[in-house]
């Protein structure tokens, strides 16, 4: 019996982390077709950390009538347009496909299952940084894992994309829970984006500062205490220990936030403190030093986008 070989990989949005995974998948032999709004170049070029080119194909998402059945869909738009993805992609699909979501935030699967509620999911968090470049060029700031796991029911085609990944160089993990693995990747952001990109500085500014040292902390202590009134029944000391670890690793990096404040572009605050606010709203508790800073963030976004509208 031959062993099950991976099908095309369609990779729902051009952005820093869907040109990462690809340019990985690529070099590991796997076919891959970006997704994005325009037809472009049949390469991804990375640089930085690593350097190389692979053929990872950019077709216009409109183009396509439908994706052919089984198929796997990494869907690597932030956010704020995972929705609008999701409905992009809705007449294309057969109800046989595996979504995986690789947005930061709370609450993705929540959102992605009122659009798509026949569809089947599953969870990818992402814990390198980069920064895309043109149409197909990205920049690897920052090397990490992939975390991965599955939706209500077996996903063996996680499998065979974590074998994919691994052979074009990535770490991986599949031995996440959905919930867990959410939670801990946005305990890192709740803690460290909106601060450090209200003041503009990279997030080693959080260990270097200590006024700015202080407000992560309570910013931590704040979220850990709405993981807990959540149900989550995990180490608090050890996810801590992980986040100050995360912020060291990357303290060169500016995060996410910064960069779409800089860009003018919707930031992913409203899934990530805000929908932590919300959370501890449900659970009958008090989240108001996330609360403050997404108002501040949506404060700030609102501000960036006027003056470049001016420009």
């Amino acid at each position: 019996m031959t062993d099950p070989v991976l099908p095309p990989v369609f990779i729902a949005g051009n952005g820093a982390v869907g040109r990462v995974l690809a340019w990985r998948l690529a070099r590991g032999g796997v076919q891959v077709i970006r997704l994005g709004h325009e037809p472009g170049g049949l390469h991804v070029r990375l640089s930085d950390l690593e350097t190389g080119e692979a053929l990872a194909p950019l077709q216009a998402l409109d183009s396509v009538s439908r994706l052919p059945d089984g198929s796997l869909v990494l869907v690597t738009v932030k956010a704020f347009q995972l929705e609008a993805m999701l409905r992009r992609l809705e007449p294309k699909l057969t109800g046989t496909e595996l979504l995986v979501l690789c947005q930061n935030g709370l609450g993705i699967g929540e959102l992605a299952r009122k659009v798509l509620p026949r569809a089947r999911f599953a969870r990818a968090v992402v814990w390198f940084g980069a920064i895309a470049r043109g149409e197909s060029k990205v920049e690897l700031r920052g090397q990490g894992r992939v975390d991965l796991a599955s939706g209500d029911d077996e996903a063996p085609e996680l499998r065979l994309l974590a074998e994919g990944l691994r052979r074009g160089g990535q770490e991986v993990s599949e031995a996440g829970v959905w919930g867990e693995l959410e939670w801990r990747k946005a305990l890192l952001n709740v803690t460290l984006n909106a601060c450090c990109a209200l003041v503009g500085v990279p997030n080693g500014a959080a260990l270097e500062d200590p006024d700015l040292k202080a407000l992560a902390q309570s910013l931590l202590n704040e979220a850990l205490a709405v993981a807990r009134a959540c149900g989550l029944g995990w180490d608090e000391d050890q996810e801590a220990r992980a986040v100050w670890q995360a912020i060291r690793r990357t303290a060169e990096n500016e995060n996410s936030t910064l960069q779409d404040l800089r860009a003018g572009r919707p930031t992913e605050i409203p899934w990530l403190n805000g929908e932590l606010v919300r959370m501890a709203e449900k659970c009958g508790i008090s989240a108001s030093l996330h609360e403050a800073l997404a108002q501040l963030i949506q404060v700030r976004e609102r501000s960036v986008q006027k003056t470049i509208a001016k420009a």
